[in-house]
């Protein structure tokens, strides 16, 4: 059975807002990267629009798989797609309360190409910004295009592909690791009793990560470099 692995991603400036949507599409031994902008939108639009042009994309391509995973941070995405789109399409798109279900057009489209589609298609739940390499690939296109820029896209064989396409997140490789900041310089541990002892009787931030995006999130609040964390 061939598989093909999916993360996607959208982002909004404003909400409703110039947003953009990215894909990472890994099939056939292959991995396309795509995006787009989107002049006026939310969140959860974006967030579909990417799922509804990645299924496009592989019907059109006329993948040889078989099944698709898709990866996703958007709980709207999924909730819709696994469960809420069934009681829309016997109420002919309608709440339960009677009101018109909110993005019907791309609701509708994915509908459809579900479908058409050849291969089966599941879905994921990952969480965003947690070190998921995939996703925050597919996030980094999505906020390029939501900021009116044009990333450059990858597309070609899986092997010379750089990012990696386990959903699991991206632990440090000392994890968990114990970062302080004392007197606006940064210093890190390997284990709480060192970083206790480092920063005892002085006024200092503490705080123990596991993934590199929990790092990376903490430096930024900091305002420190990572190049320039002491031991």
């Amino acid at each position: 059975m061939k598989k093909a692995v999916v993360f996607t991603d959208g982002a909004s400036r404003g909400n409703p807002g110039p947003t953009g949507w990215g894909a990472v599409i890994a099939s056939d031994a292959q991995v396309a990267e795509i995006g787009a902008h989107i002049p006026e939108g939310t969140n959860n639009q974006a967030e579909l629009a990417a799922v509804v042009a990645t299924l496009d994309f592989l019907i059109t391509k006329n993948s040889s798989i078989d099944s698709v995973t898709i990866y996703s941070d958007s709980t709207y995405t999924i909730s819709g797609a696994t469960g809420w789109i069934h009681g829309w399409r016997k109420r002919d798109w309608q709440t339960k309360t009677g009101d018109p279900v909110k993005n019907q057009p791309l609701w509708k489209e994915f509908d459809r190409l579900q479908t058409e589609a050849n291969f089966s298609v599941t879905f994921s739940k990952v969480k965003g910004h947690a070190s998921v390499p995939g996703n925050e690939r597919a996030d980094e296109i999505a906020t390029s295009f939501a900021d009116g820029e044009t990333p450059e896209l990858f597309s070609g064989p899986q092997e010379n592909y750089t990012v990696s396409l386990d959903p699991e997140p991206q632990y440090l490789e000392t994890s968990p690791l114990y970062l302080s900041l004392i007197d606006g310089v940064a210093y890190r541990d390997s284990s709480w009793d060192d970083c206790k002892e480092r920063v005892a009787g002085s006024p200092a931030a503490y705080k123990k990560v596991r993934t590199v995006a929990e790092r990376d999130e903490l430096l930024d609040k900091w305002g420190v470099d990572l190049a320039d964390i002491r031991e």
